[in-house]
């Protein structure tokens, strides 16, 4: 009667675990991007712009590191979530980001 008490109590603790880890699935994971928030009070510290076209003499190299920042700001965005979602004239269309 004891080991069979012991089976059910471990058997409801299981499935307690179980449930807890269903719910725990379906909340948004916190590494996801957060809607921006502002305080009433914020202060922009710096601002620096950089032209993609002329980082590096060598155009070759030039135009793999700009295509390569440009799909992580795409990836960061959310525009991009898959390598199947990826279209060039897309990323490479002119846009403007904020890393805050």
């Amino acid at each position: 009667m004891q080991t069979y008490i012991f089976y059910m109590k471990q058997k409801i603790l299981i499935g307690f675990l179980l449930l807890i880890s269903l719910f725990a699935l379906q909340q948004p994971a916190p590494f996801f991007p957060v809607q921006e928030a502002y305080s009433s009070n914020e202060t922009r510290l710096a601002t620096h712009e950089m032209s993609l076209e002329t980082r590096y003499a060598n155009p070759a190299i030039n135009d793999v590191f700009k295509d390569n920042i440009l799909l992580t700001l795409s990836y960061m965005s959310g525009r991009v979530k898959t390598a199947s979602d990826i279209h060039w004239d897309d990323v490479r269309a002119e846009r403007q980001y904020e890393l805050v």
